[in-house]
């Protein structure tokens, strides 16, 4: 049966969770750290239509500009709250990442250098591990990702 559509919401949950799933197991990071409920649940208020567009943002930052690590890029909330990249990390100064509701709950990514976000800690571990962000998330493992959530969203959706 050909796909009509997918359940946007779901994908970028699965997509979060299967990133912060690896990470858990193979780092030894708290999963809570990179995706909690309440970022579920944020994700699941969003309207299928707003989903979508955050999802395709997301799928042509990896099938277009080969994106990998943990970037911005890939960041579904950095699409939703409309981030735009200057260059720097000037995020307090940011009115998109103060109110960010990604940003409420874990601390604004790459803000204050006296406050530890848990993305900051995220990163800290994997310099601590001696692991590159960018070999641990290859665009190859994102393609395999996008992939196999869209053939399993398919499926539920059928």
């Amino acid at each position: 049966m050909k796909q009509k559509s997918l359940n946007f919401q779901q994908a970028i949950v699965d997509f979060m969770k299967s990133k912060a799933n690896r990470m858990e197991k193979e780092l030894n990071v708290p999963g809570n750290w990179y995706f909690n409920e309440g970022d579920e649940q944020e994700i699941k208020s969003w309207t299928n239509e707003e989903a979508a567009k955050v999802w395709e943002k997301i799928k042509h930052n990896i099938f277009k500009l080969n994106c990998s690590g943990l970037r911005y890029e890939l960041c579904p909330f950095c699409h939703y709250y409309g981030y735009e990249h200057n260059g720097c990390y000037k995020a307090l100064k940011n009115p998109i990442c103060v109110k960010c509701g990604y940003g409420k709950r874990h601390g604004i990514c790459i803000g204050d250098e006296n406050q530890e976000s848990q993305y900051k800690k995220i990163l800290h571990a994997f310099e601590d591990s001696r692991i590159s962000m960018y070999k641990f998330f290859t665009n190859e493992y994102y393609l395999k990702l996008i992939d196999k959530i869209e053939n399993e969203n398919a499926k539920a959706i059928a």
